[in-house]
């Protein structure tokens, strides 16, 4: 494959706007009668030892075609927000790529970069002021998006504003909407913790959105979350019973939020009858009638 790229914008490198720069590159499985005559991309190119640069595909592995090899975007977008003046190349580029979901869909499918998890790895305020735009924009699909981003971080705002906002809710009924929420959310703060438990107990609420409240508050399991996780143990929903039941777990056996196995050490809640009915299968109904009888017996002591 052999392309010249006309620079529109530099995110990184010496070339200048308005060069045309030669690369070529390869794919998996070229079509000998098919080319194509233009398009709008963002483009990863290396240095060569001689000759043309070389284009660096966006995904590993297998390339079906020459608009995996770069990023397409609409004929005309411009970074979603201004980055930092010490951004790096990441930043720039999911700017962009940004930039470009907010203008519109491709022509045709390509290389592309999911934001969220980009996000998750390097989360910088230029991209979170743009997800807090999003949430308001009233694009479902822009907003969806930016949920998934902000409360995979634990934005306290983000959730702040979904609780509050029925619209905002309704809005984002995408089935993916709320899986930031449902595996990433960590904040133990007591206030997002009651939060959490309104957004899982309203049954207004979609069950997408109360499963994934429900399994942030088996995450977090402080102190402050055990009421909740055991009123989850009578949900008619399996799921909500299994956050009820993992979540009570996590906390009696000392497991440390965002990890899956017990810290060392004694810890006065843990014994083996605790360990013996650890899990998150809310159709165990022997480990839910063992967590309905534990909070019973010991939730006195644990307000203490």
């Amino acid at each position: 494959m052999t392309v010249s790229v006309h620079v529109e914008r530099v995110l990184k490198g010496k070339s200048a706007p308005g060069a045309v720069v030669s690369a070529v590159g390869s794919l998996s499985q070229p079509w000998q009668t098919r080319a194509i005559g233009h398009d709008r991309a963002i483009f990863f190119l290396a240095n060569a030892s001689a000759g043309p640069m070389r284009l660096v595909p966006v995904t590993s592995g297998f390339v079906p075609d020459e608009r995996w090899v770069y990023l397409p975007l609409p004929d005309a977008t411009a970074p979603a927000a201004s980055p930092a003046t010490n951004s790096d190349a990441g930043e720039r580029v999911l700017l962009e790529v940004l930039g470009g979901i907010e203008a519109g869909p491709l022509k045709q499918i390509g290389g592309f970069i999911d934001p969220e998890p980009t996000y998750r790895a390097s989360p910088t305020p230029a991209a979170r002021a743009v997800f807090r735009r999003w949430l308001t924009s009233g694009s479902p699909s822009l907003t969806a998006i930016a949920l998934r981003a902000l409360l995979g971080e634990a934005d306290p705002t983000s959730l702040s504003l979904l609780a509050a906002n029925p619209a905002l809710r309704s809005a984002a009924l995408d089935a993916h909407a709320f899986d930031g929420l449902r595996w990433y959310f960590h904040n133990a703060d007591p206030a997002r913790v009651r939060l959490l438990a309104q957004l899982a107990g309203d049954g207004a609420n979609s069950m997408d959105l109360r499963v994934a409240a429900a399994s942030a508050l088996a995450r977090v399991h402080t102190t402050e979350a055990l009421p909740f996780l055991a009123q989850f143990l009578e949900s008619t929903d399996p799921t909500v019973r299994g956050c009820g039941v993992g979540g009570l777990a996590m906390f009696a056996n000392h497991v440390p939020i965002g990890s899956h196995e017990p810290a060392a050490g004694d810890w006065r809640w843990r014994t083996e009858e605790t360990i013996a009915h650890s899990g998150t299968d809310g159709h165990d109904q022997d480990s839910v009638r063992f967590w309905k009888n534990w909070w019973v017996a010991n939730h006195t002591a644990l307000s203490e």
